[in-house]
């Protein structure tokens, strides 16, 4: 079977486990046929600040759809770009994350101009790695912001933190423990507090900061025992 009908075959199983729309909203995945819906995903992320490869991972999806490779492999560059994007901010441990999954990213673009096989679990979990890198960074720049007293810079990045470690965990199995949905609400409504100048909540900013950063590392380990099942041969 060549690469592309493989991918094409699965691509179904990737659209029904596609993440919801931000902050866990529910919301229908987006078809071929109905473009509208992943615009309206993205102007969503757009408008609450969050920079995210989200869109272009849903368009690799529907172009694998439309048997496009080169239309999917062009989307996955322009999420590695951003990526790169992103890293040039970054530093220490969270910029070698973000630069590593760009390129993984690259890599898998590659693979789909060489009609080279792509199971589904490799696109999920670059999906994800990727998710999880941009997630650790927001968390420290959230660190960071708090230390230098810069209370609604922080909740910006809380927000943008939770929902890259949502989408991504959404990328894996879409599995949320109720202690980990809790913890995305709390930073959001922190996040919306903070940003129209609530001095109540600074307080929690570094409470719900370490909070948040647990839930990253939790992900983290998901996303560690699913490449090694992949590895493994489990799940494919």
């Amino acid at each position: 079977m060549s690469s592309f009908l493989k991918t094409t075959h699965i691509v179904a199983i990737l659209l029904l486990s596609t993440p919801a729309g931000v902050y866990g909203e529910k919301q229908v995945a987006p078809r071929a046929s109905h473009p509208g819906a992943l615009d309206v995903d993205f102007r969503q992320a757009k408008s609450a600040g969050v920079e995210t490869p989200l869109h272009f991972f849903q368009l690799a999806c529907i172009h694998c759809q439309h048997d496009d490779e080169t239309a999917a492999a062009r989307e996955i560059r322009r999420a590695a770009k951003m990526l790169k994007k992103e890293a040039k901010k970054a530093s220490g441990k969270s910029k070698q994350a973000i630069n590593k999954s760009a390129n993984e990213l690259s890599g898998l673009a590659l693979k789909f101009e060489q009609h080279i096989d792509v199971s589904i679990d490799a696109l999920k979990m670059a999906f994800a790695r990727a998710h999880y890198a941009l997630a650790y960074e927001y968390q420290q720049r959230a660190k960071e912001s708090w230390l230098r007293k810069k209370a609604k810079d922080a909740g910006e990045s809380l927000k943008a933190a939770s929902f890259h470690a949502e989408q991504g965990i959404a990328w894996i199995d879409g599995k949320t423990r109720k202690k980990t949905k809790d913890v995305f609400l709390a930073t959001r409504e922190l996040a919306k507090g903070l940003a129209h100048g609530t001095k109540g909540e600074i307080k929690h900013i570094g409470s719900q900061t370490n909070a948040l950063g647990k839930e990253i590392e939790l992900f983290g380990s998901r996303i560690l025992r699913g490449s090694e099942r992949s590895a493994s041969g489990v799940g494919k």
